[in-house]
């Protein structure tokens, strides 16, 4: 009987807000610019399907300073009556450069099939080394949870996605918890676990040099950080036997001989395993990083299954 009421409950929740939206090409409300000789897909909100609403550079925290610490947000027009599933999406740049902008491309991708999708930018190395990324990353999903209502975000449903120093950031969401001592302040009656992760070309282990990226994100050359930073930032150090259940489910992309050395990813994988997890991953070959890989048929099939697994979205409504 209970599953019947459930039903019925999302039904009038759907038809208060429309019938169901025909598929919606996301590309058709995207509009590529050029950055640094590369083209990334950027939103055009005169194009946006009606079924979603966009909101852009929005605070995340209440700290006196907040620069960069802001979000946009496509959310859909039936968020008083139907809480939707979220996937915050953390962009890459080796933690010194990018912006938000570079998630609009998955914004608009799962945003065309339910979730409510966020991207967020976060405090550079320039600005502040480690951890303030992570807190950074950590405060926006707790103010997801804060500003569900308002936005029609189930807070028992939001998921992550992150590429290159994303996929670090992404990562780190996904393993740590309030024992690693990662989650700064503000909004901390709320939660910043996430219900599953999409990691591509993640950095798990900063256990040995990288100074192009790596040094500047710690505050310094191997052997000269803040004790004990290394480790706390490190997503394969915190994976411990008492976590084997509540580390939230993995898919992890990597390419065989991308800009990201394999052994990050094998590293990651093996730490996973010596504990008994059982995470989702892709080894692809060749050079291919980041967010880019997205552009590959299996990557995206897997993606979309993955999130529709553990996020269970529900579809777009029409308001036409």
């Amino acid at each position: 009987m209970r599953y019947i009421i459930a039903s019925l409950l999302f039904l009038s929740g759907v038809v208060s807000a429309g019938t169901q939206a025909k598929e919606i090409d996301p590309y058709s409300f995207l509009s590529s610019q050029v950055w640094k000789g590369k083209k990334y897909p950027r939103l055009v909100p005169s194009k946006l399907p009606s079924f979603l609403i966009y909101k852009s550079a929005i605070a995340y925290t209440s700290a006196p300073d907040k620069t960069r610490r802001d979000l946009d947000i496509l959310y859909h027009v039936d968020h008083k009556t139907v809480k939707r599933a979220a996937i915050v999406i953390v962009h890459g740049g080796g933690w010194k450069f990018g912006d938000r902008t570079k998630g609009h491309e998955l914004m608009a991708i799962y945003a065309a099939q339910g979730y409510v999708t966020v991207s967020i930018n976060y405090r550079l190395s320039y600005m502040a080394i480690a951890p303030a990324a992570v807190y950074d990353t950590k405060l926006a999903v707790r103010w997801m949870r804060a500003n569900a209502d308002k936005y029609g975000i189930d807070p028992e449903r939001v998921g992550c996605a992150g590429g290159s120093a994303g996929g670090h950031l992404s990562a780190m969401l996904a393993v740590s918890d309030q024992s690693d001592s990662v989650d700064g302040p503000y909004l901390n009656e709320f939660s910043s676990k996430v219900k599953c992760s999409l990691i591509l070309s993640g950095i798990f282990d900063f256990r040995g040099p990288d100074p192009q990226y790596v040094d500047p994100f710690l505050g310094g050359a191997f052997g000269n950080r803040k004790k004990g930073l290394t480790e706390q930032m490190s997503p394969t150090v915190l994976i411990r036997a008492e976590k084997v259940k509540t580390i939230a489910p993995m898919l992890i992309v990597h390419s065989d001989n991308e800009m990201v050395p394999l052994d990050q990813f094998e590293g990651f994988v093996a730490a996973l395993k010596k504990i008994g997890r059982q995470d989702q991953t892709i080894l692809l070959k060749g050079k291919e990083h980041g967010h880019s890989m997205m552009g590959l048929p299996n990557v995206r099939k897997a993606s979309d299954q993955f999130f529709a697994a553990h996020l269970k979205p529900q579809p777009p409504v029409s308001t036409e």
